[in-house]
């Protein structure tokens, strides 16, 4: 077996080297699927934890501005149902009633856009699934506040002709006097 034992332990050198390269092969696959699956997790906390972020701004910045279209409204109905004061303070309450109105319906705009620019960074995530009628509310209701905000116009425009017609009349009084 003298000439046949060498070509016999090179085959079986040969043999063991490819099994441990293939080994060796497998062990880095395993590595690598490991640290491919700590990065998915990571980046998934890292979105879940974006959505949360996202969540919480998009809660607060719709809380405030219901809170400013509210203010708004109320001096809006204080417009419509106070006829006691003089034209000029009317017409002044109405200005400003207006620039009220037309910024709050501009801001309540711009944070409707705002979150929706943001819910569209996040919409891929399975976190942002779970809340996404939360934030679905949150935008019609800056939506229904907008448009609260835009009937306002008529009350002022009322208010506006009630503070004409209320001077016209205190003119006629002053003359007939």
């Amino acid at each position: 077996m003298g000439t046949q034992a060498e070509k016999v332990s090179q085959e079986a050198t040969t043999a063991l080297e490819q099994a441990q390269k293939r080994i060796d092969e497998i062990n880095a696959k395993k590595v690598a699927d490991e640290q491919k699956k700590l990065e998915q997790e990571r980046q998934k906390k890292e979105l879940e934890e974006k959505v949360e972020t996202f969540v919480k701004e998009a809660k607060e910045q719709a809380t405030a501005m219901l809170e400013k279209v509210k203010a708004a409204e109320e001096m809006a109905e204080a417009l419509k149902n106070d006829s006691s004061t003089k034209p000029d303070a009317m017409l002044a309450q109405a200005e400003a009633a207006e620039k009220t109105i037309s910024e709050t319906m501009e801001e309540a705009k711009q944070a409707r856009l705002s979150i929706m620019e943001k819910q569209k960074e996040v919409a891929d995530a399975e976190a942002y699934r779970k809340v996404k009628r939360e934030i679905l509310e949150l935008t019609s209701k800056l939506a229904g506040g907008v448009r609260t905000l835009d009937k306002f116009g008529a009350v002022i425009k009322d208010t506006r002709e009630k503070a004409a017609k209320k001077s016209g009349a205190l003119a006629k009084m002053d003359e007939r006097k």
